[in-house]
């Protein structure tokens, strides 16, 4: 123990390094699945289909899914699809061991976030606070597990966070009035950053509009000027060229995005309470813990309003905003940890009642320490939706399937399967309460169904009834159970069943 404590004090960042490095690699091999439609469907199964030469697009009998925009950047998309072409070119071409090169990647990636973080924390507090804001970074509960999977909301944060390293450096600089060290031309490199987690991840416009208000707040007019340049050179490059490739008209996927964000505005949707800025932060990184960084975060608003601002917006805006989602404040979140963190220590330091009681705020920080890595435990070793990845897997093992139907009668939401474990992209049907099986079902494919997987136990026996005058003689196979974490995720997002998967073989 002394000689770690030793090279932890030689070697701070290394040590820190070290530690994101294992909990990261943990993830990479146990973290498997996905936790979110996204990640699955736009990320992973479409590029994999385009590869094989596949439009994912059709696999979806029932609804035909048209050719379209649908306001998603095509660069990360891109990055993804010549990634996974890359691994099948070298011989990779099992789902499972393309998702773990996949996982692999991004977490040697997601490395430069708390690399940023810890210098960024060092510009604007000490070394005390870096090696904290980075140890958060590598160790909060969540981070490992968005680290390693395929989520734009996260993927987008190495180019924020370096676009904000270099613009915090510079007014560093400009402070303190070293003139000879000021370079102009590193805000357009940082504008040509942000305009990269721009295109990775729309919604990150927010971050944008936050820096370059707190440059115009901190009169530094001549550097928001040449920023929105960068930015602006950025996006022209980056969402030009996909965009050709795809639909032959420039920045169509941005134009639809802006569309059908200003639609939103005024669709109400009901969204869990949880999914309310402030308590997401509250919540994520877990009292007292949350409410020190939420105090320190507003307590050095006016001292750090570059990192403060571009988080402000986020919270606003995903309070304000109907259509909410846990992963949405994601790109704010290390920037939050950096300045709360910052606030927090710089109160303490000078607060009589927290100098008289220290053992109290190290016991505070052990409790959230204690409960931090109780759940960091399941979540780099959790398997998001087990049960509907082993059931595509179970599937490819017969080569010759041509047609899957989902039964989903229990739920109103439209999910699709993860068809790309299925391996040899089979078709698949979707039945659910706004979507019931009816005689169309049955003429709308010559092809014969192969098998019938029933979402959930709920009136299984009464489902699987109705299924069997539609197709007599199938016969049941296996069930799949979720995980532990999947049961806990459905129960607060609403969800009315478990999460199971039963997966039923049609007779020929």
């Amino acid at each position: 123990m002394r000689k770690l404590l030793h090279f932890k004090q030689q070697h701070p960042f290394t040590t820190i390094f070290l530690i994101a490095l294992f909990l990261r690699l943990i993830a990479v091999i146990f973290s498997r699945g996905f936790g979110f439609d996204s990640e699955q469907f736009t990320y992973v199964g479409v590029p994999n289909a385009w590869t094989d030469n596949v439009d994912y697009r059709l696999l979806d009998l029932r609804n035909n899914l048209s050719s379209k925009p649908e306001g998603i950047s095509l660069f990360y998309f891109t990055i993804n699809y010549c990634w996974f072409g890359f691994l099948k070119y070298l011989g990779i071409t099992s789902p499972t061991w393309l998702m773990f090169f996949s996982r692999l990647l991004h977490a040697m990636v997601s490395l430069l976030v708390v690399s940023f973080g810890y210098r960024i924390a060092d510009l604007i507090a000490d070394k005390k606070t870096a090696w904290y804001s980075a140890l958060i970074l590598s160790a909060c509960w969540f981070m490992p597990y968005v680290s390693v999977h395929n989520i734009a909301a996260f993927a987008c944060t190495p180019f924020l966070m370096y676009a904000t390293l270099i613009i915090v450096r510079q007014e560093v600089l400009r402070i303190a009035e070293f003139d000879e060290n000021l370079h102009r031309s590193s805000f357009m490199v940082a504008g040509f950053f942000l305009g990269l987690g721009f295109s990775t991840w729309y919604q990150s416009i927010l971050f944008i509009i936050g820096i370059l208000l707190a440059l115009l707040f901190l009169k530094n007019i001549k550097a928001s000027i040449i920023t929105l340049i960068g930015i602006m050179l950025s996006i022209g490059i980056i969402e030009v060229i996909p965009d050709l490739i795809v639909w032959g008209e420039p920045f169509v996927e941005m134009k639809t995005f802006f569309k059908n964000s200003t639609d939103y505005l005024f669709h109400i949707t009901k969204t869990p309470w949880i999914y309310i800025s402030i308590v997401t932060l509250i919540l994520a990184f877990i009292p007292p813990a949350s409410f020190m960084l939420l105090f320190g975060f507003f307590k050095s608003a006016k001292k750090n309003l570059i990192t403060f601002l571009p988080v402000l917006l986020f919270i606003i805006y995903y309070t304000i905003f109907p259509n909410k989602n846990e992963i949405y404040i994601l790109p704010a979140i290390p920037l939050f940890i950096i300045t709360g963190t910052a606030g927090w220590f710089s109160f303490k330091d000078t607060s009589s009642f927290w100098c008289k009681n220290k053992p109290l705020h190290k016991y505070l920080w052990l409790f959230t320490g204690i409960v931090n890595f109780i759940v960091l435990f399941f979540t780099l070793t959790t398997y998001s939706n087990k049960a509907e990845v082993k059931s595509m897997q179970y599937i490819s093992g017969f080569k010759d399937t041509d047609l899957i139907i989902i039964e989903d009668s229990n739920n109103n939401n439209y999910r699709r399967p993860a068809i790309f474990y299925a391996k040899y992209w089979p078709k698949y049907m979707v039945i659910n309460k706004n979507n019931s099986i009816d005689d169309r079902l049955v003429e709308m494919s010559d092809r014969n169904v192969d098998f019938i997987i029933f979402r959930g136990k709920e009136n299984l026996e009464k489902r699987v009834e109705v299924m069997t005058k539609h197709y007599p003689g199938i016969q049941y196979e296996t069930t799949f159970e979720p995980s532990i974490l999947d049961i806990f995720y459905k129960k607060i997002r609403g969800y009315q069943q478990n999460g199971s998967v039963i997966v039923y073989k049609c007779g020929k």
